[in-house]
């Protein structure tokens, strides 16, 4: 059955004059299209069967809004830092703006 899905995939790109796509090509798109279109992470979570959504937000942050990158990007700072754990603002920096 995959092997068939991937060929209708590959027939109907061709046919639409578009680059050869996989199945997973396509699994990233609509990821993608659902955050950017405001479709809320935890939805989008579940529809993709991720464990957590910290993994979906790290995977498709380029899809989020501008302040949901900051976000994610501060979360993966304060995630590696010495290994503490979240907690308060004690990651936050006077430098930065809280959201």
């Amino acid at each position: 059955m995959q092997r068939n899905v991937h060929r209708a995939i590959k027939k109907t790109a061709k046919a639409a004059g578009m680059p050869e796509m996989r199945p997973h090509d396509l699994w990233h798109t609509c990821a993608s299209i659902m955050l950017a279109h405001g479709i809320p992470l935890p939805t989008v979570q579940e529809v993709l069967r991720h464990k957590d959504a910290y993994t979906t937000a790290r995977m498709y942050s380029h899809a989020l809004p501008r302040w949901h990158r900051k976000t994610v990007e501060r979360l993966e700072k304060a995630i590696s830092a010495d290994g503490r754990q979240l907690g308060g603002n004690s990651t936050l920096g006077d430098d930065q703006e809280k959201i």
